[in-house]
C-alpha cells in the first residue's frame, strides 16, 4: 500500500505507524546521544564558539569542535546523563523501541560517555 494506491497521506501514515506498532516500534538506527541537545550556547561558550554560527561550518571543521564540546559542561556526567536521558524519554514517546547509538570515547574524555550510557541501557532495558 503506498500514497499511489488511492490511500492519502494521513491514511498512509496511520497505516504505516500501526505496522510499525505491530511489530515493536520504531528502531533509531543511527544517533549520537552523547551530543544529543548541545546545540545551546553554554556548551561551546567556554570556547568563544557560537553553535548556531557553527552550524554553517564544513564538516572537517565541526569534527573539530568536538573536541571544543568534550571540553565543555556537555561531558561533566550529570549533564551525559541527563541530557542522554531526555533525549530516550523523547524517543520512547514517539514510539522508539530500540537505539542503536555511537557514543564518543576518546583520550580526552576516556569512558565517561560510554558509562553513563551503560547505566541508561540498564534503565531502560525492558521498557
Amino acid at each position: 500500500m503506498t500514497p499511489r494506491d488511492g490511500v492519502g497521506a494521513g491514511a498512509w501514515a496511520q497505516a504505516v505507524e500501526q505496522l510499525v506498532r505491530t511489530m515493536g516500534g520504531w528502531c533509531n538506527a543511527h544517533t549520537h546521544l552523547d551530543r544529543a541537545n548541545t546545540f545551546a550556547p553554554e556548551f561551546l561558550q567556554h570556547a568563544n564558539i557560537d553553535p548556531m554560527g557553527a552550524a554553517g561550518l564544513s564538516l572537517r571543521v565541526k569534527q573539530i569542535l568536538v573536541g571544543e564540546l568534550h571540553k565543555g559542561p556537555a561531558y561533566q556526567p550529570d549533564n551525559l546523563y541527563a541530557r542522554m536521558r531526555a533525549e530516550l524519554e523523547r524517543m520512547e514517546a514517539a514510539g522508539v523501541r530500540e537505539v542503536i547509538s555511537f557514543i564518543d570515547a576518546t583520550p580526552d574524555i576516556g569512558l565517561v560517555a560510554i558509562h553513563q550510557a551503560a547505566r541508561l541501557r540498564d534503565e531502560f532495558r525492558g521498557r
